[in-house]
């Protein structure tokens, strides 16, 4: 729990020249489709010739920081043992699922995806960007982002001392946090970890990129989009961004008295709620339907190499995307199980191992023309 709490502090993704190429990042995953796992060499590799890169002019180390990204944004993990020489990876579940979002053909949904999996690892530095542009500030980005980094992790500093009175429990949560740091007076006062203008050019340039290409923001006015705006109000409820919380119950589990609880939003409770009316509704019916046809079409890509099932990550996914873009509340467990009612002889439900989400099957591709019926929920 403590780990979790302290992630949910520190959702930031260090400075490397790669994360000026987002595609790039996730085209890694393209190598994954027919292999469960690959050594870092291969992926570089295949990273050369996807880039067209055949002369070789772009770095070997430039190439192998962009795996890093995808490490950080959990779409790949290492998989070899810590004391190999040679690192193997190979695709999480989330990047299966972001793998077949890719495929499924509808562009808008991969890319509402890639953002939700790039918050959970950056939301810090995207939320305050996000606030730049809300705000109209004409002054430089860079101090602007300065400021406001230094100010929320004061900010989350000071929560933790009134969350964890008792010294030795901060100290504790204090140590799987590495921008906090401790003074040199007999106390032990803590500090947070400076950045500087240079740190927050690095940070700011690219992500600002990543806003543009994920149509939060608009490129030519600078101003945010509709979804930016979104995404912005769901990050910052309250008006002022202080983090992207773990799971409600881990406050709870670590005994943080409810009176210094920090309030939402939280990783598993995230939604983003459209700034406009939709101009149609959706029937129950046409999101189930919408709904089989996405996992029909991101299957192969989704599934796991040595086993045929997909993860169920992705069509609950696509139930958030199309919340938002139908202004509709859907509520993905009722459209899941009216789903494997409806599309019986299409689909198998298989539990996980491990968590609540399972996978699904495919065993038949072609739906077919089914008829609403009165037993569905």
């Amino acid at each position: 729990m403590e780990k979790k709490l302290a992630k949910s502090l520190s959702r930031h993704i260090g400075y490397t020249a790669a994360a000026y190429d987002l595609d790039r990042t996730v085209s890694i995953l393209d190598y994954f489709t027919a292999t469960p796992s690959a050594y870092l060499t291969e992926v570089v590799s295949h990273l050369h010739l996807t880039a067209n890169d055949v002369s070789g002019d772009l770095e070997d180390k430039y190439l192998a920081e962009a795996v890093n990204i995808a490490s950080s944004l959990q779409i790949i993990s290492v998989v070899s043992p810590r004391a190999s020489k040679i690192h193997k990876v190979a695709p999480t579940m989330i990047g299966r699922s972001l793998l077949g979002a890719k495929a499924s053909g509808d562009l808008r949904f991969y890319k509402y995806f890639l953002l939700k999996v790039i918050l959970l690892a950056d939301s810090d530095t995207i939320a305050i960007i996000l606030e730049y542009l809300h705000s109209g500030t004409r002054g430089d980005i860079k101090a602007y982002y300065l400021s406001s980094f230094s100010r929320l992790r004061q900010a989350r500093l000071r929560w933790l001392e009134r969350a964890f009175p008792e010294r030795q429990l901060l100290d504790r949560m204090v140590s799987h946090i590495p921008w906090i740091r401790k003074d040199k007076s007999a106390i032990g006062r803590y500090d947070i970890e400076p950045i500087t203008l240079n740190t927050a050019r690095h940070h700011v340039t690219p992500r600002r990129g990543w806003l543009d290409y994920l149509g939060l923001a608009d490129h030519t006015s600078g101003q945010l989009t509709s979804f930016g705006k979104a995404v912005h109000s769901a990050l910052s409820p309250s008006g002022s961004y202080f983090w992207l919380g773990p799971e409600r119950e881990v406050q709870t589990l670590l005994r943080i008295d409810p009176a210094n609880r920090a309030a939402g939003p939280f990783e598993d409770e995230l939604k983003i709620v459209p700034s406009i009316t939709p101009r149609k509704s959706t029937s129950r019916m046409e999101i189930v339907r919408d709904t089989a046809r996405l996992m029909v079409a991101a299957y192969t890509s989704a599934k796991l190499v040595h086993a045929s099932q997909a993860p169920l990550d992705l069509p609950i996914a696509y139930i958030e995307y199309r919340s938002y873009r139908d202004g509709v509340n859907y509520e993905w467990p009722g459209i899941m199980d009216d789903l494997f009612k409806m599309y019986k002889g299409n689909f198998q439900r298989l539990s996980a191992k491990v968590g609540q989400i399972g996978y699904y099957k495919v065993v038949n591709q072609r739906l077919g023309d089914i008829r609403w019926t009165q037993d569905l929920g």
